[in-house]
């Protein structure tokens, strides 16, 4: 019976006993003694379910879906019945509400099992805390507070996931492809987009930069597809030795010098005129959008999401998988000619042989590099 069921039933034998009540004058009222056993039973109840109840040890997923599998319903009952009632749920909203009971009730499930059973919400805060600001401490705090694994528990659990990538590197033939990439039907062309990563760009002395280079696959899903699940099998190391040649630069032994630039055809000014009528609606919509944020930031959403309400198209979903980060900028020649290889073996390796049918997406500076290292190398590509 799902909890929904259940808060239905029970409400109906309420009811009823109350209806029960109001016929009979003088009805015994449960004395606190009798409370507190019942307390204690419930009590019972629910830490076996938090025993019988499935570990959380799939990898990625930290999503709502797999946090209603690690929560016994019992407990979840327990939660909706203390926090709400029927006042509560016609003015709040019902995600809202289910949100942060499951908040809560992973807190639970991760004390009342000592810790032994991270929940979704304790490896996501704490993988997600780590990588936003490489704090030890920051971490650590909210793990005395229970709200997060432990840092070591999360360098472990970075180290498992990064062993599965190495892993799947092996078995495809020292290719990297993203999970969700093997064993899929490919429907239509794999679809590739490529940005730099710039943290720091310029400081006084020189150092403390970061330029790195990142490569994402696209691809249409296919119908009722499902997320891989892939075990996630934490160790005690926290660090791995990447093997050689996963993350090597490949030689494009081009010139360090900017080339000419080169035209094929004559150029002319009405290449460059803009759709006049395209352009005036386009501009109305932002503007609109601009307004509608001045008297309502908390209802309009973001310029993306404003846009996306706006679409009258219906595409199919996309299923997006990351490449490694090449630890070198994104402009850089050589950089641009192993994300192309990169691109070039993946697509080959999933049966897609034809190099044409790569289409890797650039910004502006990166897209003219790309085309010159393309005809210094004489590899044709669409």
């Amino acid at each position: 019976m799902t909890a929904e069921a259940a808060l239905q039933n029970l409400k109906k034998t309420m009811d009823d006993e109350q209806e029960s009540q109001d016929d009979t004058k003088g009805m015994r009222m449960a004395s606190d003694d009798e409370i507190l056993s019942w307390l204690y039973w419930v009590s019972l109840k629910i830490k076996a379910d938090i025993r019988e109840s499935p570990r959380h040890d799939v990898m990625g997923g930290i999503d709502q879906h797999h946090a209603e599998e690690v929560v016994p319903e019992s407990l979840y009952l327990l939660l909706r019945l203390l926090c709400t009632d029927d006042d509560d749920q016609e003015n709040m909203d019902k995600q809202t509400v289910n949100t942060k009971l499951l908040s809560i009730a992973q807190d639970i499930v991760f004390l009342a099992s000592g810790g032994q059973r991270p929940t979704p919400k304790h490896i996501g805060i704490g993988v997600a805390v780590r990588q936003a600001t490489r704090s030890k401490g920051l971490v650590q705090l909210l793990h005395a507070a229970g709200h997060s694994i432990s840092y070591e528990s999360v360098l472990r659990t970075d180290t498992a996931i990064a062993n599965e990538a190495v892993k799947q590197y092996f078995d495809n033939g020292r290719v990297f492809i993203p999970q969700n990439f093997v064993n899929a039907k490919l429907p239509g062309y794999i679809m590739y987009a490529n940005d730099n990563i710039d943290i720091n760009e310029e400081t006084f002395d020189g150092k403390g930069t970061f330029h790195a280079s990142q490569t994402a696959a696209f691809r249409r899903s296919e119908p009722q597809e499902q997320i891989p699940k892939v075990k996630l099998i934490s160790g005690r190391a926290k660090s791995l030795s990447i093997p050689p040649g996963m993350f090597e630069l490949k030689d494009a032994k081009m010139e360090s010098q900017k080339p000419p630039p080169k035209f094929h055809g004559p150029v002319t000014p009405e290449m460059y005129d803009a759709d006049t009528q395209l352009t005036k609606q386009s501009k109305n919509q932002d503007l609109d959008w601009i307004l509608c944020r001045q008297q309502n930031s908390e209802v309009v959403p973001s310029w993306s999401g404003f846009n996306q309400l706006m679409s009258k198209s219906d595409h199919q979903k996309t299923v997006a998988g990351m490449m490694p980060i090449i630890n070198s900028p994104a402009h850089d020649y050589d950089t641009i000619w192993t994300v192309l290889q990169n691109c070039h073996k993946m697509t080959t390796q999933l049966g897609q042989r034809s190099l044409a049918s790569i289409l890797l997406i650039l910004d502006r500076e990166t897209s003219l590099r790309k085309v010159v290292c393309l005809e210094r190398t004489q590899l044709k590509t669409s």
